[in-house]
């Protein structure tokens, strides 16, 4: 069935009628009809993140459509969370809540599912879960399908990427060539040039481009391998755990596996505790891969003043690189992946749309975030936001092979996936640490699951 079709059948007959009204006036006089509020009131939408420019066209149309005025509001990202549930508590929360796709499980019992029956295809005989995978990559499912019910639907997708110096990276190589000029340096070319295509790669660059001066790092190749001066490192090392084949958690979602030693894609034992070791190396100076500490500035400044460089990151990076430092230059590319794996896994960051419990009218909220995602729509979001639409018809091929996991509760295992780095960093057994925060991260899932029974 039409996805426009769907939105008047969900607004019900007024939906129509207006709709039928504002083309005969259109039509009649080519001007645009006052939107007037309804005697509900006006319709909410809360956002932490986009500018209102960004919704403009689906906010004009669902106005025209149903003859409600639409507020869009941006909050505060550092009291977000307190302030909608605070809101939603005295009645008065967002209809349309846009928040992280890693905290949609942990609010899920603040959420309304999408209406069975809305998007399913009878002719087919597609049900609404078939439909909806259907329409995006498998990370969208994975996060916001929780027993069998969708609990929203993004428009654009992030994925990790490698940002890099290309005037640095380029000075390096021809340092190299002087200092090497009988060495063969063909397969460093391509390194330097397109990127390293696995971890293998991204170590063997790191030992070029890193220079130590009595110990001290002189230059640094990559912002890696810390706890709190790299912005991602909890999404890196999730990457990282989840590329070993690390199971993160059990199939129930009650425990955490990935301390365990069960493997996904291979026989090799602990593999998470395997990839912690292995971020950690590239802060550890008694390691070949060492080329960052703790005491240089955080990961983003230090990449924008040309102090390293490559650095991990999403998107939303370029704009604070060029806050700091508008001429910087950067390339990025694609994530490394294991040599010779047959998984290729990227790591995935975006929003979701979501109903929130307090919506008067919850048909009416979900009508507004199908309108939001019809590919007739999107285009304008993207033109605003630059984003990297999800549509599968858009998406691209890092979209598809980007992955997540079920984090109970992003505030809380952030934090602790910094402080076993910090542990391993400060000459903690990796072991150790990850069977720690894993018990905690257990009590979480536990703690979850009660909430949502």
């Amino acid at each position: 069935m039409d996805r426009k079709l769907l939105f008047l059948i969900g607004g019900g007959l007024a939906a129509v009628i207006l709709l039928v009204v504002f083309l005969i006036v259109s039509k009649g006089n080519g001007e645009t009809p006052t939107v007037t509020t309804s005697s509900r009131g006006s319709f909410i939408v809360w956002d932490y993140n986009d500018e209102k420019s960004a919704y403009d066209p689906v906010i004009n149309s669902f106005q025209s459509t149903n003859g409600i005025k639409v507020e869009y509001i941006v909050k505060n990202p550092n009291t977000y969370y307190a302030d909608t549930i605070n809101a939603m508590a005295a009645g008065k929360g967002p209809d349309v809540w846009i928040i992280p796709n890693n905290m949609v499980a942990k609010y899920q019992d603040k959420l309304v599912a999408m209406p069975e029956g809305w998007i399913a295809e009878p002719k087919t005989m597609k049900s609404d879960i078939e439909v909806y995978q259907s329409w995006y990559p498998s990370v969208v499912s994975q996060d916001n399908i929780i027993n069998n019910k969708i609990y929203g639907m993004p428009i654009a997708i992030d994925t990790l990427k490698l940002y890099a110096n290309p005037i640095l990276l380029s000075q390096i190589l021809q340092e190299y060539r002087k200092a090497n000029p009988d060495k063969d340096v063909t397969s460093l070319n391509r390194l330097f040039q397109q990127g390293p295509q696995t971890w293998d790669d991204l170590t063997e660059m790191v030992k070029i481009i890193t220079q130590k001066n009595s110990g001290q790092i002189a230059r640094s190749a990559i912002a890696l391998g810390t706890a709190n001066n790299v912005s991602q490192a909890p999404d890196i090392l999730s990457l990282l755990m989840l590329q070993d084949g690390t199971k993160m958690i059990s199939d129930d979602l009650a425990t955490a596996q990935f301390h365990t030693q069960q493997n996904l894609f291979s026989n090799v034992n602990y593999p998470g505790t395997q990839a912690l070791k292995f971020y950690a190396s590239f802060a550890d100076p008694k390691s070949p891969n060492y080329t960052w500490n703790s005491k240089m500035t955080d990961s983003i400044r230090a990449f924008a003043n040309g102090e390293v460089a490559m650095m991990f990151d999403y998107n939303n990076a370029l704009g604070q690189i060029q806050l700091i430092n508008p001429q910087a230059p950067f390339i990025t590319f694609n994530i490394p992946q294991i040599r010779e794996t047959t998984h290729i896994i990227d790591y995935a960051k975006y929003d979701t749309l979501a109903v929130t419990k307090s919506a008067p009218d919850q048909e009416l909220a979900w009508n507004f975030i199908l309108m939001a995602t019809d590919p007739t729509m999107v285009s304008g979001y993207r033109a605003v936001t630059k984003k990297n639409l999800v549509l599968s018809r858009f998406a691209d091929q890092n979209a598809y092979n980007a992955v997540s996991w079920y984090d109970p509760d992003p505030d809380q295992v952030g934090p602790l996936l910094r402080n076993i780095i910090g542990q391993v960093n400060d000459g903690k057994d990796a072991q150790t640490a990850i069977d720690g925060a894993a018990s905690q991260v257990t009590t979480l899932l536990q703690k979850l699951k009660q909430n949502n029974q």
